[in-house]
C-alpha cells in the first residue's frame, strides 16, 4: 500500500492502530501534536469539572429550596415546575 502523506510503500499490519492509507511512520504524532492534544484534554477536563461544580451547586440550591418549602407546608410536584400546599 502507498502512504498518502509521504508516498512510500508500506505493509498494512493487522491489529495495528492508525489509518489504512497512512504509513506507521507518518501516523506517529509529532511533539507539537502531542502537546496540542494534551492542552486540549486539559482544557476539556477543566471545563467538565467546572460544569460539574455548577450542576452540584444548582442541585444543592434546589434541595435547600425544597427543604424551605417543606417547612412552610408546600410540596414539589414531581416532574413539574410548581409546588402545592400539603393538606394537614
Amino acid at each position: 500500500m502507498t502512504c498518502t502523506k509521504c508516498g512510500e510503500e508500506f505493509e498494512l499490519d493487522d491489529g495495528k492502530p492508525g489509518y489504512a492509507n497512512i504509513c506507521p511512520n507518518c501516523s506517529v504524532p509529532t511533539p507539537e501534536q502531542k502537546a496540542r492534544q494534551l492542552a486540549y484534554a486539559d482544557s476539556r477536563h477543566k471545563s467538565l469539572t467546572a460544569s460539574q461544580r455548577t450542576n452540584e451547586r444548582r442541585r444543592d440550591e434546589e434541595r435547600k429550596q425544597d427543604l424551605a418549602r417543606g417547612k412552610l407546608g408546600y410540596k414539589k410536584v414531581p416532574g413539574k415546575k410548581f409546588t402545592v400546599r400539603e393538606p394537614k
